[in-house]
């Protein structure tokens, strides 16, 4: 979606998060986690939310969404 200096910020697919969870080992509760830390990340530095985050925090983040979630990937 966009960029800056140090990070790119996207909004990715469901999959892409569980492909990234699967590879890392991560449990359901430490997916969860890491997803809202980068939605809250992702909403202070672009000042949005996608579709999919909105939708999660207007339910609590209680359900896996099926559009597109934040993710920050950062620059070295």
């Amino acid at each position: 979606m966009t960029q800056d200096e140090t990070a790119y910020y996207l909004a990715v697919r469901s999959h892409v998060w569980e492909e990234f969870a699967d590879r890392m080992d991560l449990t359901d509760d430490e997916l969860t986690r890491l997803k809202t830390l980068h939605a809250e990340q992702f909403a202070a530095s672009v000042g949005e939310t996608t579709s999919d985050d909105k939708a999660a925090s207007d339910r609590g983040a209680s359900e896996e969404g099926t559009d597109e979630t934040a993710m920050i990937l950062t620059k070295e």
